[in-house]
């Protein structure tokens, strides 16, 4: 009779719940009469419970994907941010600049690239690393590599020399905007960063932008063609738009442009903006110094950094195939990969040799941590070009950029121009060597050099010499404005659009959208809902009660049946 009471407490709080819930079909399992109608609902339910489960284990897995989307929207709200325009010349090194240097030093730098130039040539085509490094004796770089300390600084064209007038906002520039950036090919380049409060804006058009004047020096002192780099032997200027405070890949995303040209640069600004772990792998960013100039490390500059340290641990000297000079990342006492020791020609080729290996085979997937930026903004670049300036207009221009420069190269060219129209005699009125002609005689015959014949080469007292195509004119001012066609530009870079591409990685299931699925999947599966969940957990609770005061209630029975006495 106990067992029937326990039963019946049981089955009537089910029935209870079966009479109240939202869940369609529980209560036809206690209201009907019959077994057939029981046995048939509680198939349903069970294969609706089954249903249910295999969805809801979808949702999950589909959840537990981190699935996401990009979205690309334009939006007028933000501001413009103007970006930094980086400046380089296609001659590392020039003759005016070279005038201005200690020339012993000059002599002792290519005394040491013939000395290993006539190594390698006497190897013949001994195997492939001779072959190789032929090709590298070539490239400016591996003179260059081999200068000392400060060499940067007194060897390489200033600011001055390649900017004639800069113009933003419609105001003039200050010197202070360009800063020195260091290259290891194009050697010293200059950043324009704006200081006025105006890099953020909503303006635009060439009247709200950068406008450039420019010159460049052209004379190179090495007639070799360089075949080692697809972007070298040009005559003109490099120019590399980038996100402010990161590095300008000047030979990765450069743009030539042309002299005797204007060139526009029209701007789309495009933002990035990524997931984080566990949906994406993006990074966020950190500080990098070199110099006097702090870089937010982008992944493609977090890629270099990685290989240059890579090329350091495997082949002990400074990579000379990546576009940024990361000079604090080893000690004064390692040098460059390219560097020219006499003392140890076969240690010279074979880091050359080394520093090419790391970069032609290691990509850097397996040994750099360099996932995508969190952040970042670039620049969609449309350009134009046009014949500038206009004929009839050059004599005016030289009177108003050309003649009142400060530039002293500018003004030493003038000179020559000047010297040689007075004198008509030669165009190199001084009477003393060219560098440019010295080192030209020097690297023609260079395999057949001795140490003899080169050690006075550059004992001679220097001047600067006018080249040739500047002696067929009539006239200084016909000379100066040939001059002008043919190494003078101007770059304009401004934004075309007040909107901004906007980028940005989207999650595709939410947890909003999880549990929206799971309600959904409910209600199709079992006619359940939310309130159906909390009419279970009541249930659960009131049957748990149930089923433990009826425990109670047995073993209390149980307690005062064996303290009765015994019957007599």
């Amino acid at each position: 009779m106990e067992v029937n009471q326990e039963e019946t407490s049981i089955h009537k709080t089910c029935a209870t719940f079966a009479s109240m819930t939202s869940v369609h079909g529980i209560c036809f399992l206690f209201s009907s009469r019959s077994s057939l109608p029981r046995i048939t609902w509680t198939i349903l339910l069970l294969g609706a419970l089954f249903g249910f489960g295999l969805h809801l284990t979808n949702l999950v897995s589909k959840y537990l994907a981190y699935d996401y989307h990009d979205v690309i929207k334009n939006s007028k709200d933000s501001q413009l941010i103007f970006p930094h325009v980086t400046i380089c010349d296609s001659e590392a090194i020039s003759e005016y600049a070279l005038l201005r240097v200690d020339i012993k030093l000059v002599r002792t730098t290519f005394q040491e690239w013939i000395n290993l130039t006539n190594y390698i040539y006497s190897k013949g085509n001994h195997g492939e690393k001779f072959k190789y490094y032929k090709s590298v004796l070539r490239d400016m770089r591996t003179v260059l590599a081999s200068a000392s300390k400060g060499m940067l600084e007194r060897y390489g064209v200033p600011a001055e020399d390649i900017i004639v007038n800069c113009k933003y906002f419609g105001e003039q520039c200050s010197p202070s905007e360009f800063f020195l950036y260091g290259h290891p090919f194009y050697w010293r380049c200059f950043t324009f960063k704006s200081s006025n409060g105006e890099s953020r804006h909503h303006n635009i058009g060439p009247r709200f932008g950068l406008s450039l004047i420019l010159v460049s020096q052209d004379r190179s002192l090495v007639p070799y063609y360089n075949t080692l780099s697809n972007t070298a032997n040009n005559k003109g200027l490099r120019i590399s738009i980038h996100e402010p405070d990161t590095d300008p890949a000047i030979s990765d995303t450069g743009i030539d442009i042309l002299p005797g040209t204007s060139t526009s640069m029209a701007l789309i600004q495009k933002e990035h903006t990524r997931l984080k772990a566990p949906y994406g792998h993006c990074r966020e960013r950190g500080k990098y110094t070199v110099g006097s100039s702090t870089y937010n490390v982008t992944s493609d500059l977090c890629y270099k950094i990685c290989l240059v340290e890579n090329t350091l641990k495997k082949c002990n000297c400074i990579s000379n195939n990546v576009d940024l000079l990361l000079v604090n990342l080893v000690n004064e006492t390692v040098k460059n990969c390219l560097h020219l020791d006499t003392t140890n020609m076969s240690e010279t080729v074979e880091k050359a040799i080394c520093d090419r290996d790391v970069h032609k085979h290691e990509t850097g997937g397996n040994l750099c941590a360099c996932n995508w930026d969190c952040y970042g903004i670039d620049y969609d670049v449309s350009i134009s070009q046009a014949k500038w300036p206009k004929r009839v207009t050059t004599a005016d221009f030289a009177r108003m950029y050309v003649y009142p420069s400060r530039s002293q190269f500018i003004q030493q060219q003038l000179k020559l121009i000047n010297q040689f129209y007075a004198s008509k005699m030669t165009s190199n009125t001084s009477g003393k060597a060219s560098v440019r002609q010295a080192v030209a005689t020097l690297v023609n015959v260079l395999s057949n050099l001795s140490k003899a014949e080169t050690a006075n080469l550059f004992d001679k007292e220097f001047a600067p010499s006018l080249d040739a195509s500047f002696t067929k004119f009539k006239s200084p001012e016909e000379a100066v404005e040939y001059w002008v066609e043919t190494s003078f530009y101007r770059l304009n870079v401004y934004f075309k659009e007040r909107a901004v591409e906007r980028h940005q990685q989207v999650v595709s299931f939410t947890m909003v959208d999880f549990w929206s699925a799971v309600g959904g999947i409910g209600g199709l599966w079992i006619g359940a809902s939310l309130v159906s969940l909390i009419e279970m957990m009541s249930f659960l609770v009131s049957l748990c009660c149930t089923i433990y005061e009826r425990l109670k209630e047995n073993n209390e029975n149980k307690v005062q049946a064996i303290n009765l006495p015994p019957k007599t």
